[in-house]
């Protein structure tokens, strides 16, 4: 037996010894109480003595006192270390050097609780290694993540697209061809204004009847059919037939009446044959739409005037007058030109990389697509007015500004692919939506431009309107008048 449980059954039996001590002290009171009760004689003697109810009572009280003494010597008290009193300073002994100290070499609590710490500590740091390892693999994993998911969105954002590429393709000639358009513009518009002012080296230089004489020998050789007026066959001389005996080659059988066919010079063509900055291989083009334009514009020019009726004072009011003509049918020849302008070729396949001709082989791949026979694209991109009908890929593919940006705002819409290509990534959609953008504001471009040579048209007849009230006023009433 361990001295502990030693001491532990000794202090029992001393605790045992108390109470039964107790316990007799307090019979030998009750029967003394009831001995005193019982002898009358010894209750009267009671009250001679000194008190004798109260030593009792004191002695008992001080036999109380006395086992409470030895109760609390036996117990005893907790003191500070190392150790207190009686069987509660052994306990503290106890419990402080063997229990918790481990004074006896045989253990004790804090040794133990030191091994725990030291081991709880250790395998606490290597969980929070694998804590801190988890940790780092997770923003290692985040990191790739990311990095994937951002070269995935660059591969989606930054890939090409069939549709962009069509787009962009098919508008890299359109500067040149806009360029060539202003040019022949101007080029008409000058013949127009050269003609009218009887400038040198123009057949109407001399005179009305020098114009007049000239466009019919250049109808005769090159317009005149000798079907028109009647023509009867197996009729000699009938129709036009002493006008133009011969029978226009095929080459030039496009000229035919062409200088009073708008429809079929202007209007049915995509691109006219027409070329002023370069040597003029068509000629036939260029020799038509002049004539064409003399028929529709001052069919009859001014008079001219030598030099001494110009000299002459009283003729200047009306160089004046004939000036204001001129300039007014300008402004109406101007619109010609423009459309004109617009179906002129674009250019060539000498100007290299981006022209054109160069741009008219993927137009036609596009009219392929939309299932346009091949004989047909000139028709809708090329002179289809060229000798014979043939395609020439050098001289006829070469689309005007015209045929250009029809293709682009109007066929390019009509294949059903373009909207398919719409379910692309958000990037080419976004692209596809800049370029339709851009192309809708040169359209915008072009329909305003068309809208002021309107107005100026429109401004031209009111004021034409107006100069004829103003002539009726003053002839009535004599307002303004010179005379």
């Amino acid at each position: 037996m361990t001295p502990v449980k030693m001491k532990h059954m000794k202090h029992k039996e001393q605790h045992l010894t108390v109470r039964l001590c107790g316990a007799l002290m307090l019979l030998c009171a009750l029967a003394a109480a009831l001995i005193v009760t019982s002898a009358p004689p010894a209750r009267a003697q009671c009250f001679t003595c000194n008190g004798c109810e109260f030593s009792y009572a004191n002695i008992t009280g001080q036999q109380v006192s006395q086992e409470h003494i030895q109760t609390r010597e036996h117990f005893g008290t907790h003191d500070t270390l190392p150790e207190g009193t009686g069987e509660l300073g052994e306990h503290q002994a106890f419990l402080i050097n063997y229990l918790f100290l481990g004074v006896d070499n045989i253990g004790g609590i804090l040794p133990a609780l030191m091994l725990m710490t030291q081991q709880m500590t250790s395998v606490m740091m290597q969980q929070m290694l694998i804590v801190g390892s988890f940790l780092d693999a997770k923003h290692q994993l985040e990191t790739q993540q990311l990095f994937q998911e951002m070269t995935a969105r660059a591969h989606k954002a930054y890939q090409p697209s069939v549709g962009m590429c069509i787009i962009g393709t098919n508008t890299r000639s359109l500067a040149r061809a806009e360029r060539y358009s202003r040019l022949t513009s101007h080029v008409l518009n000058q013949h127009s204004l050269r003609r009218q002012s009887g400038s040198l080296n123009t057949n109407s230089a001399e005179s009305m009847e020098q114009d007049r004489s000239g466009r019919l020998n250049e109808y005769v050789n090159f317009f005149c059919d000798r079907f028109d007026n009647n023509h009867i066959i197996g009729v000699a001389n009938s129709g036009l037939t002493i006008m133009c005996p011969a029978v226009p080659a095929a080459a030039v059988r496009v000229e035919v009446n062409g200088d009073a066919d708008y429809t079929r010079m202007v209007e049915l063509p995509r691109t006219i044959g027409i070329d002023f900055p370069h040597l003029p291989g068509g000629q036939f083009a260029e020799r038509t739409i002049f004539s064409l334009a003399d028929n529709l514009f001052s069919h009859d020019v001014l008079p001219r005037m030598d030099a001494p009726e110009a000299m002459f004072t009283a003729n200047h009011d009306d160089i004046q007058d004939m000036r204001s003509i001129i300039a007014k049918r300008s402004v109406a020849m101007n619109t010609f030109s423009n459309i004109v302008g617009l179906k002129a070729f674009g250019s060539p396949a000498e100007d290299g990389e981006g022209s054109s001709n160069d741009t008219s082989q993927y137009m036609r791949v596009l009219l392929n697509e939309l299932g346009v026979p091949e004989a047909e694209h000139v028709y809708l991109i090329g002179n289809h007015n060229s000798a014979g009908g043939a395609i020439n890929a050098v001289r006829d593919m070469r689309p005007s500004y015209f045929a250009q940006m029809e293709m682009l705002t109007k066929r390019l819409f009509q294949n059903p692919e373009f909207f398919t290509s719409l379910y692309d990534t958000p990037a080419n959609v976004k692209r596809k939506g800049a370029a339709l953008q851009a192309m809708g504001m040169m359209l915008q471009r072009d329909i305003y431009d068309s809208y002021i040579r309107n107005e100026m048209l429109m401004s031209m007849l009111l004021e034409i309107r107006l100069e004829r009230a103003q002539r009726d006023a003053v002839a009535d009433s004599r307002v303004m008048s010179d005379y």
